[in-house]
């Protein structure tokens, strides 16, 4: 005989993985030991799921728990109640790891990824402050939740291969279903090749590039719409000239035996110059005094050209 509380659980799983993705296997890890669970520990753990997913979403979380409730309302909080407890974590309690975990993690999420990669020749470059900061010898103060990747499309079958092999899921949404395209657009997900760690939640988020005869990189990010109940596909290149790229993605560091392709930290704090984000404006901050003035003044010489590329489809990829 179904448990009703089973029932409920499943209920609240399937209508959260039809407005966001939720890994199976990560749920099924959480949701395992719910049979021998108290009903108080099952919807305490599943309002940590739903904030997870949904933190930026009030309105989604609202529903979410308003149907967590249900498990049981006898022992329910009100949905203001729960509202408030999450909404006021701070920085600790949203991280459960401790701050020097998550940089050995952070770490060795870096060397491990980043040592495969070598070996399997595939083209890429970490991008973003956590490089900056490992080049020039910068301890780590805040925590990581991802690191950032360049890589060469025509790679991203042994790039798949590697992170599965890693231990991480993978996920390429550049061509979405209609049903792909529309949590995409619920989540607000602004990166559409993703990975995480299925046993300690750590994301490695990718960018693309295609890698042009004179050495160049052309960046490119996919910009998807609905039309007539089709998903179509547009492309925005960026192109940077030779020396741009040279300035920006053609740097090497070593990182506990491992040498690493990275972005240059001038290329970085250009990036977080044209932020307002709190913890961007601290990196500039910190990075300050690394940066090679002259070298900064030629990046910006040397920006990227733009086009769009309309009505892209997978097979024309496919044969490129």
């Amino acid at each position: 005989m179904i448990d009703r509380r089973d029932v409920q659980v499943v209920s609240v799983i399937n209508a959260l993985s039809r407005v966001v993705f939720v890994d199976p296997i990560l749920i099924s890890k959480r949701t395992k030991n719910y049979p021998t669970m108290s009903d108080a520990e099952v919807m305490k753990d599943l309002y940590e799921i739903v904030y997870e997913y949904c933190k930026d979403d009030t309105d989604l979380c609202e529903y979410f728990f308003s149907l967590i409730n249900n498990i049981n309302l006898e022992i329910a909080p009100s949905v203001e109640e729960i509202k408030e407890e999450y909404e006021g974590r701070n920085v600790k309690e949203d991280n459960p790891v401790s701050l020097e975990e998550n940089h050995k993690l952070i770490i060795d999420t870096f060397t491990q990824i980043t040592n495969m990669f070598n070996i399997e020749g595939i083209d890429y470059c970490v991008i973003g402050s956590l490089p900056a900061y490992i080049q020039n010898g910068v301890p780590l103060f805040r925590y990581h939740s991802d690191i950032d990747i360049m890589i060469n499309e025509e790679d991203i079958e042994k790039v798949k291969m590697v992170m599965e092999n890693c231990g991480f899921t993978f996920t390429d949404l550049r061509f979405p279903s209609l049903d792909e395209f529309h949590t995409i657009i619920d989540t607000k997900n602004t990166h559409l090749v993703t990975s995480t760690n299925v046993y300690n939640g750590m994301s490695v988020d990718f960018v693309t590039f295609r890698r042009e005869k004179d050495n160049s990189i052309t960046s490119t990010d996919y910009l998807q719409r609905e039309y007539n109940g089709e998903v179509i596909v547009d492309r925005l290149e960026r192109n940077y000239n030779p020396t741009g790229t040279h300035l920006r993605f053609d740097n090497r560091c070593e990182c506990n035996g491992v040498l690493a392709n990275v972005c240059s930290t001038e290329h970085v704090y250009n990036l977080k110059s044209v932020s307002r984000r709190e913890k961007d404006l601290t990196d500039m901050e910190v990075l300050a005094e690394y940066i090679d003035k002259d070298k900064l003044k030629e990046i910006r010489r040397n920006n990227n050209t733009k086009q769009i590329v309309r009505n892209v489809r997978k097979e024309d990829e496919m044969t490129m």
